[in-house]
């Protein structure tokens, strides 16, 4: 039998422009486009990794707001990651829809993360202290801080949300034989066809 490695999806969201794509590429690649990319339904990235000799697949969906495909979306989600500019108060007001509109579509128990991006430029129009204030007023969402530019507090935004997985001995464990059950039942796939859903950067 091939090697199980645990899949993980993560999924982005926030408004456009915020720095979705960009903090997903400084993760995955640790660098980052220049020019802004935009997505029609979602992109679609991967980055394997070993996080305490244990094999994952990190699957990153980049999402922008397509309300007719939130199912596909958020299905299977571990974890969302919930995107906003200080320098956009528009983003930072949109967090707690972004948050609802997932958790009415996903299971219970997935890891919720407010993240300011940006944090590299100065005179934020929202304050570290709003956004705190915001996620002690949700249920169980972390507060987060990184800059897709230069790479700061991305790997540790990562490793975080990674972490509450992986140390979780009895949800990996869940995980672990979810993909194991799959992988003992799936067909062969026709390699001549195309699968994909979404657009892969």
């Amino acid at each position: 039998m091939e090697e199980i490695v645990v899949p993980l999806k993560i999924s982005v969201v926030g408004n456009a422009n915020v720095g979705k794509t960009s903090i997903i590429e400084r993760f995955v690649n640790n660098k980052i486009h220049d020019q802004n990319v935009n997505s029609i339904f979602c992109a679609l990235n991967m980055k394997y990794i070993v996080y305490n000799k244990k094999e994952i697949k990190v699957v990153l969906w980049d999402v922008v707001r397509q309300k007719q495909n939130y199912d596909l979306i958020f299905r299977n989600t571990q974890i969302c990651l919930v995107v906003f500019d200080p320098h956009d108060p528009k983003s930072f007001e949109d967090v707690n829809t972004w948050i609802e509109t997932a958790r009415q579509t996903t299971a219970n128990g997935v890891i919720y993360v407010v993240v300011c991006n940006k944090i590299d430029l100065a005179n934020p129009l929202v304050t570290h202290e709003m956004a705190q204030n915001l996620c002690n007023r949700e249920k169980e969402v972390t507060f987060k801080m990184c800059s897709a530019k230069t790479g700061e507090g991305v790997n540790e935004l990562f490793n975080f949300v990674i972490s509450k997985i992986c140390d979780n001995d009895v949800l990996f464990e869940h995980l672990y034989q979810q993909q194991l059950e799959y992988q003992q039942n799936a067909q062969p796939r026709d390699l001549t066809k195309d699968y994909s859903v979404c657009r892969i950067i």
